[in-house]
């Protein structure tokens, strides 16, 4: 799955993996719905900020992660974005 990245190019999303890892889908979904789209739709509407869930969650996580010693996924915007 690959979630928008705006002009810094496509962000892929491995969707299960964060499942198995997480165990728990309210972390992410108590913010946006669990539907395709979601991110997008939100931001549209001006619901969340352009780069919320990236910052906000993404980043944050993975940064929580490494210093807890866990693995954890990228932790800078160039190593998640594809152009």
């Amino acid at each position: 799955m690959d979630l928008s990245g705006g002009t810094r190019g496509k962000v892929p999303f491995p969707h299960q993996l964060h499942q198995e890892n997480l165990g728990e889908c309210n972390i992410c979904h108590s913010i946006f719905p669990q539907v395709p789209g979601a991110i997008e739709c939100m931001k549209e509407q001006g619901k969340i900020e352009e780069q919320y869930v990236m910052k906000k969650l993404c980043i944050k996580c993975h940064k929580k992660e490494r210093m807890a010693g866990k693995p954890h996924g990228p932790t800078t915007c160039a190593k998640c974005h594809i152009r």
